[in-house]
């Protein structure tokens, strides 16, 4: 039992170091569409930096990003959490132009702030709640969506 503890502080700490920054975008054709006006998506190349050097980078959509937050929502019970979550917006993706530069760029602005302060949150509580379930499954849900491996063709690692 202790040396479970000692591993849950030490992967608590390793997560604590953790930072995301928007490195790039692409625009993907969807093959099986429905609306003419839905058949591109933008995914983000999102670099992941790590202790001890450690970083890659994971591309993702803003479907993720909404299904993280929902994962997020539904799995903690901590009030003071879910409102400080509630608080920071889920960005969106735009109905019309999406393969604008700006709007692109918009987009990116928008998915770096929202991962910062999901982030920054995710990081509080792993470090201070009270609840270990909690907080170890807060992490696990951070680390399973900035897993490489798990992404769609794997993350590649940064240069």
């Amino acid at each position: 039992m202790a040396s479970l503890k000692r591993l849950s502080v030490v992967r608590q700490t390793s997560f604590a170091d953790c930072h995301c920054v928007i490195q790039g975008t692409s625009v993907h054709k969807v093959r099986r569409s429905l609306l003419e006006f839905a058949a591109t998506h933008v995914v983000f190349q999102m670099h992941v930096t790590m202790s001890k050097g450690r970083e890659w980078v994971v591309p993702c959509t803003l479907r993720d990003v909404a299904h993280l937050h929902h994962q997020l929502m539904s799995t903690v019970d901590d009030a003071a959490f879910q409102a400080a979550l509630a608080a920071v917006p889920c960005p969106k993706q735009p109905l019309f132009r999406r393969t604008n530069a700006f709007v692109i760029k918009g987009m990116c602005c928008n998915l770096a702030h929202y991962m910062h302060n999901v982030l920054q949150l995710c990081q509080q509580l792993a470090t201070t709640s009270t609840d270990t379930a909690t907080a170890v499954a807060v992490e696990g849900l951070m680390r399973a969506f900035l897993n490489p491996i798990k992404q769609g063709g794997g993350g590649a690692p940064a240069k």
